[in-house]
């Protein structure tokens, strides 16, 4: 899974991360805020008013924190198999699936835009994610629009046995 980077190319925590990364051979989708302000203000919420921010899944690293950059390198157990990341108009796109891992069970494919979660249609990578992990015992509905078709994917409600 690729990093998303958000940074400020000449200031030295940014540069210190980019050299960080080339170290590391880490894949990343480089973003600078001096020239995208759709960046700079995802890169703002993200980390909470640092830069640079490193992002990879639904965990983000504010600032230039080696030791928190390594943690990053580890899969996240809790990260359902899914990479959701925000599009150009901020939809909720499927970035990954791990194959035979909860999402893909779900149907999700990569592409699929999550246009409703649970019947609200505002929501972030971040809640969709957290949503489908706290859907253990009742079930949740996803709206799913795959190229030109919409289809319905929920999760089942788990009984006691």
């Amino acid at each position: 899974m690729a990093f998303d980077v958000f940074i400020q190319p000449g200031v030295g925590s940014s540069d210190a991360l980019l050299d960080w990364l080339e170290r590391y051979e880490i894949t990343t989708q480089i973003h600078d805020v001096d020239n995208d302000e759709g960046a700079l203000a995802l890169a703002l919420a993200l980390g909470g008013g640092a830069l640079p921010v490193t992002r990879r899944g639904g965990r983000t690293v504010p600032g230039y924190d080696p030791q928190a950059l390594l943690a990053l390198l580890q899969p996240d157990p809790a990260d359902e198999g899914l990479e959701l990341i925000a599009g150009s108009t901020g939809e909720v796109v499927v970035g990954r699936v791990e194959a035979g891992g909860p999402a893909a069970r779900l149907g999700l494919q990569e592409g699929d835009v999550v246009a409703e979660l649970g019947g609200y249609s505002v929501f972030s990578p971040d809640q969709v994610l957290s949503a489908l992990k706290r859907s253990g015992k009742r079930s949740l509905r996803l709206r799913v629009r795959r190229g030109d078709h919409w289809l319905t994917v929920a999760t089942e409600e788990q009984t006691a046995a």
